[in-house]
């Protein structure tokens, strides 16, 4: 039982290291091949159970998809005179929040005492909320075709980006000047940019584009 307790804790954690990864990996093939993901849901699974994009494996998943999370994690067990095994039925990704991509892991595990007392099998999702935060706009790398990557930076709510009652636009400036993020529900969300569509989604993302860059 205190297996299964702190395997439930570390899946989150691997999740959310394996996700990121997946995420960054996915705008990079953006931004290398110059098109959008036509399924992004489909390349992310791959991407995230075994390290590779479109057939090649992607350097920053190296060591870190889940598929060597789960060969680490029989390592473990085995010190701990227990077999484990979780089979992946299927990867979900979906927006709760502008600035998170929520990843579900749906898995079938099976236990065995290695001194063949017990067993137990069952079914198991495992959900983490992935940051956006610093992955780069994949808008920003097509239409610039990979010349001003921008990180998604939101931007400090303690400085909206108005112009002051005084007629001071120092504010404004700065979210100009950087690009920075905020939510519009007319916007697309981040996963629709990876794939190329602009309709509206109450965790829409927008920027102002920096001219000058």
């Amino acid at each position: 039982n205190d297996f299964i307790r702190s395997v439930d804790a570390d899946s989150k954690r691997a999740i959310y290291i394996s996700g990121f990864r997946a995420l960054i990996a996915l705008e990079d093939h953006v931004a290398r091949s110059g098109a959008y993901i036509s399924d992004p849901e489909e390349m992310f699974r791959i991407a995230f159970y075994n390290g590779s994009v479109n057939g090649t494996q992607a350097e920053i998943l190296e060591n870190a998809s889940y598929t060597d999370y789960l060969n680490k994690l029989k390592v473990i067990a085995n010190r701990v005179g227990v077999d484990i095994d979780i089979n992946v039925t299927n990867v979900t990704l979906y927006h709760t929040s502008p600035w998170t991509v929520d990843v579900i892991v749906a898995t079938h595990v099976n236990l065995t005492d290695q001194k063949g007392l017990a067993k137990w099998a069952f079914d198991k999702d495992y959900n983490t909320s992935v940051s956006i935060i610093n992955i780069r706009d994949p808008v920003y790398s097509v239409a610039t075709h990979g010349k001003v990557p921008n990180p998604i930076i939101r931007f400090n709510a303690s400085l909206p980006p108005i112009v002051s009652p005084t007629g001071d636009p120092a504010n404004l400036l700065i979210h100009i000047n950087n690009s920075y993020y905020a939510n519009n529900s007319l916007a697309p969300s981040f996963l629709m940019r990876l794939q190329g569509k602009f309709s509206r989604s109450e965790f829409g993302i927008e920027s102002l584009v920096n001219l000058v860059e």
